[in-house]
């Protein structure tokens, strides 16, 4: 589940999602000043909630032939706002920058690609930082975390054992490491895991990872009161470094309930679409990755994966920027507005990803949330949902570390809100379609 990952540096702990994706202010000078000035406006757009704005000016600066290396890694950052996948491919998968780019840059591009997807440039922009710098310890962690991934697992290991030897103070590793897993130097693992938690900052990420990765290493070896307590404490450190607000979720789910079938007018296109989308929604750790590769074995599905893709057609329409899938107020603001162009735009965008099969799947089991909107948008979708016991599903969500998803599942009380929540309007889904 690749919303799990969460990149941070080791040098500053309040990093965000993506590894060191700050807002980068490159360099002015008069020669570029016809990129930097678009690249700022964009870059303030998005600050002030500008979503269409930032995300037009991106597209338009991905465009152009010769862009100054400085600017690939910010430019970057905006067109991952806006999922846009071939825009973010031509801006980083770039030959003169995996030349000339620093391994600390070409790391974060490594990371930007793998979001929409491109995995192959991925390998490419972290195997290029490696080579210039072997001593990159967010090259060689995310490098063996792709390998996981893919199932090359002694690629795995080398990767992260060596980024553990670079830099033992860097969490990630030990925690990535640890779902590796392997039962030969698991009580060498458990003994520098428990070192670095002694050393961890209370209320950083140190302490997050370090626990999660001694929970994982706990539960394999069948230490189950071991296990359990490193959980809850990593868990209510994790809780703490939150801003969720049950009041809101609550909200989100109360105004999704109100929603009524062809309350939003239905987007009827002149011309068939493409493909049509397979919508695959459910509690996270329900199974939704299971399913999806059981139909993307059929020659005419194409595994969509993950994607907010749908979340970025509301955002755009409305020119909003929010956090997560959806919320209360943007449900509000696009009742009784027609979707069409967010239709036309999503199938323009999503094309390439369906490499010319009739079926996509979008897996993204949030998109619950969208249920009702997509319908309107798409009306050939087609909406898959799976369930499993809820308590095994409650479960599997408090023991797995996301990254922005799944805010509510550190705190067994708002987790088990949340799931009666989310099975209310899934109910209120199959009345309404």
């Amino acid at each position: 589940d690749r919303q799990q990952l969460r990149l941070v540096s080791p040098a500053a702990p309040e990093t965000g999602p993506l590894f060191f994706a700050r807002a980068i202010a490159p360099p002015m000078t008069t020669q570029n000043a016809d990129v930097f000035d678009p690249l700022r406006r964009a870059q303030e757009a998005l600050r002030s909630g500008g979503f269409r704005t930032a995300s037009d000016i991106a597209e338009k600066l991905s465009l152009i032939p010769e862009l100054p290396h400085v600017v690939r890694v910010p430019l970057g950052q905006l067109l991952s706002q806006s999922l846009d996948g071939g825009a973010l491919r031509r801006v980083l998968a770039h030959p003169g920058f995996f030349a000339d780019a620093p391994a600390q840059r070409l790391a974060e591009a490594g990371v930007m690609l793998s979001g929409v997807g491109a995995h192959r440039e991925a390998e490419a922009a972290l195997d290029a930082a490696v080579a210039k710098e072997p001593g990159n310890v967010a090259a060689q962690y995310f490098r063996g975390t792709l390998a996981m991934f893919a199932g090359e697992k002694a690629v795995a290991l080398e990767r992260l054992e060596r980024s553990i030897a670079i830099d033992n103070g860097f969490a990630q590793s030990h925690w990535v490491r640890a779902m590796v897993g392997g039962d030969e130097g698991r009580g060498a693992r458990v003994d520098r895991i428990r070192a670095g938690l002694s050393r961890a900052a209370p209320g950083y990420d140190g302490e997050i990872y370090f626990g999660y990765a001694l929970f994982n290493e706990l539960h394999d070896a069948g230490d189950s009161a071991g296990a359990w307590a490193a959980l809850t404490a990593a868990a209510r450190a994790k809780r703490a470094r939150l801003h969720y607000d049950p009041a809101a979720q609550v909200a989100l789910f109360d105004a999704l309930c109100q929603t009524v079938a062809g309350e939003t007018p239905v987007a009827l296109s002149e011309e068939p679409p493409p493909f049509q989308p397979v919508v695959i929604v459910g509690m996270h750790r329900s199974g939704t990755t299971l399913l999806e590769a059981l139909l993307g074995s059929q020659p005419e599905i194409t595994d969509g994966g993950e994607s907010y893709a749908f979340s970025v057609e509301w955002k755009y329409l409305l020119d909003r920027h929010w956090r997560g899938v959806l919320t209360a107020d943007a449900v509000q603001a696009l009742r009784g507005r027609s979707l069409a162009s967010a239709a036309r735009r999503y199938f323009r965008r999503n094309r390439p990803r369906a490499a010319g099969a009739p079926l996509m799947t979008e897996k993204l089991p949030s998109n619950a949330l969208n249920l009702g909107l997509i319908a309107a948008a798409i009306p050939g979708a087609r909406f898959l949902h799976v369930v499993r016991d809820p308590v095994e599903t409650c479960f599997s969500n408090f023991r797995t570390l996301f990254s922005e998803a799944c805010p509510h599942s550190y705190d067994l009380a708002e987790l088990a809100a949340f799931q009666r929540g989310h099975a209310t309007m899934m109910a209120h889904w199959r009345r309404a379609f």
